[in-house]
């Protein structure tokens, strides 16, 4: 029979004692949210038992399975301490954000996309009932009839297909044959949305999607955001595009019919990003005041660049489910972006 030493029962016990633990969960959420947060405790001999507490209970409260329940905007500190005496803990930083409580400006992608048919007058109100700073929306041109009158619609793409099962072209209808359509009944035309901006204090982001538009067309998109009487102006729009050359020609007659120079972003994404900072050169050599980045290609050396150069960085589009909150709240904390565009309401006022 072997008779273990002191030395030797005292070794086992250090060798079963807590050595580290490692808390995983998502470091940002919006408030009413339920996380699992989880506690990787080594060695895995060791009591995996933990005791779990939030340091502001005001901001997120934690249970004892790690169930993390989100408050009110603020910091906390979740902490999963060794049940073994060890004094060994793990911590993970949580911050709870609003949308009202940060230094970006919140935009509804073609209105509040998730709750109405994206870019119909239903989507753009929700938006500002939900208390939304700017509303996007796509324009394109309807075809001219045969007194050459036409109109500016307000649709994802060149068709109707996508929102509205109508398999026709946008440009193949005239602005009479869309309003006498009952199955489009719901499109919305551009100066239906500019009321309904004005209604809710919105700002107009208007992004010149039909890359064929006409010059006439294209001035008259500027026109009627001039000739709006009240809180929308030529002055606090936004003018967005993928299409530099368009988005151009637009600012350029803003200036020159009208000395004004909006606010104007080049829409970047995996599409036209192009090698290095290509398309960060372009915007900036355009004369455009900022750009607008797909989240899911942001990176340090682009919000940099807009840094050095004093371009606005803006970003899109976020999605209401829990991993895009997460990222969400790092690139608020990493890059400080002027804009958010996002799909969903994402906070309930």
């Amino acid at each position: 029979m072997t008779v273990k030493t002191d030395k030797v029962m005292a070794a086992e016990i250090e060798m079963t004692m807590v050595r580290t633990i490692t808390v995983d969960g998502y470091r940002y959420a919006k408030p009413g949210r339920s996380l699992e947060f989880t506690a990787a405790v080594k060695p895995a001999k060791a009591d995996q038992q933990v005791v779990w507490q939030s340091s502001d209970t005001s901001v997120a409260t934690v249970d004892q399975n790690g169930l993390v329940k989100t408050l009110s905007p603020g910091t906390a500190r979740i902490t999963a301490s060794a049940a073994d005496g060890s004094g060994v803990t793990g911590i993970r930083k949580l911050t709870v954000y609003h949308k009202g409580r940060t230094e970006a400006d919140w935009i509804a992608h073609r209105g509040l996309n998730t709750l109405a048919k994206e870019n119909t007058a239903r989507a753009f109100r929700l938006a500002g009932e939900y208390g939304f700073w700017g509303c996007e929306c796509d324009v394109w041109e309807t075809k001219h009839d045969a007194d050459g009158e036409y109109d500016v619609v307000i649709s994802h793409d060149n068709s109707f297909q996508r929102v509205f099962d109508v398999d026709r072209k946008v440009r193949s209808m005239t602005a009479g044959e869309i309003r006498s359509d009952s199955r489009l009944s719901k499109v919305c035309f551009f100066q239906e949305y500019l009321d309904i901006c004005q209604n809710y204090g919105m700002v107009p982001v208007i992004e010149l999607k039909d890359k064929k538009m006409s010059n006439a067309c294209l001035r008259r998109v500027i026109d009627m955001v001039y000739q709006m009487d009240g809180g929308v102006t030529l002055d606090n729009c936004r003018l967005i595009s993928f299409h530099a050359k368009v988005l151009a020609r637009a600012l350029r007659y803003c200036r020159g019919t009208y000395g004004v120079e909006p606010t104007s972003a080049y829409l970047i994404s995996y599409s036209n990003r192009g090698k290095g900072l290509k398309a960060f050169k372009r915007a900036r050599h355009k004369g455009f005041t900022g750009v607008s980045v797909n989240k899911d290609i942001l990176k340090k050396k682009y919000y940099t660049y807009c840094k050095r150069h004093d371009l606005l960085l803006s970003t899109w589009v976020y999605r209401e489910t829990k991993k895009d909150e997460n990222v969400l709240g790092r690139h608020l904390e990493q890059y400080q972006p002027a804009t958010l565009t996002v799909d969903g309401p994402m906070f309930e006022d």
